[in-house]
């Protein structure tokens, strides 16, 4: 993934304007705790990240308990979204995670290792249309487009599309980044999403949670 430094003192201060503790918080060393889901998925979030189990929020320390509890066991086949949020000082929420499973896929990990940059910008193309159509029905706007690539993370083949909406709780935009990984009935894709107001803080954080996934399916079955 292309880390791309944005090194701007007038921004280092707006945020700490707007966000002065957990700035501060960030910049020190966060605890990071692995986060094990269904069919072989895991990422790392910090302890600022609230969790959602059944549209209630959870702290990351009684997730993984409670989950297990709900799903009956750690590693089934679910179309069973992971999210999570992370909140202002305020309360107000300035970045937004989920994970969900698409078993229905029939692209593979092979298939995505062999797509051309034709295929590619087809994938663009599409994934473009529906969010597009899917915000607008939502009374959002889809601000910018920067579109897709083909990327490698911890061995995985994955999409990372990045865009910008507009916000139904802020003026200020959201930047949105989808991890796409085709792997069959084992398909899913990680959304990141933070307010703009607030990207020099949540940048080196939703950085580091894109960078700690890992994918290992159950080996007897091909992906």
């Amino acid at each position: 993934m292309k880390n791309i430094i944005r090194p701007t003192w007038i921004s280092l201060a707006f945020s700490m304007i707007l966000f002065p503790n957990t700035l501060l918080s960030a910049t020190q060393a966060e605890e990071y705790k692995t986060i094990s889901l269904p069919n072989g998925v895991s990422i790392e979030l910090s302890n600022n990240w609230g969790p959602l189990l059944n549209n209630e929020r959870v702290t990351l320390d009684n997730y993984v308990k409670l989950f297990i509890e709900s799903t009956g066991q750690k590693n089934q086949s679910s179309e069973l979204p992971f999210a999570a949020n992370y909140y202002g000082e305020n309360g107000s929420v300035i970045g937004i995670l989920n994970l969900r499973y698409y078993p229905q896929q029939e692209l593979s990990q092979s298939d995505a290792q062999k797509m051309t940059d034709q295929e590619v910008n087809l994938l663009d193309t599409t994934l473009k249309n529906g969010i597009h159509i899917g915000l607008k029905k939502s009374k959002l706007t889809l601000v910018s487009w920067k579109g897709t690539t083909k990327e490698k993370i911890n061995g995985i083949t994955v999409f990372l599309t990045e865009y910008y909406r507009s916000s139904s709780i802020s003026k200020s935009n959201f930047r949105v980044r989808l991890i796409r990984v085709f792997a069959k009935d084992k398909s899913f894709t990680l959304t990141i999403s933070y307010l703009k107001t607030a990207e020099m803080l949540l940048e080196p954080i939703t950085d580091r949670i894109i960078g700690s996934l890992k994918f290992t399916p159950d080996t007897k079955r091909k992906n």
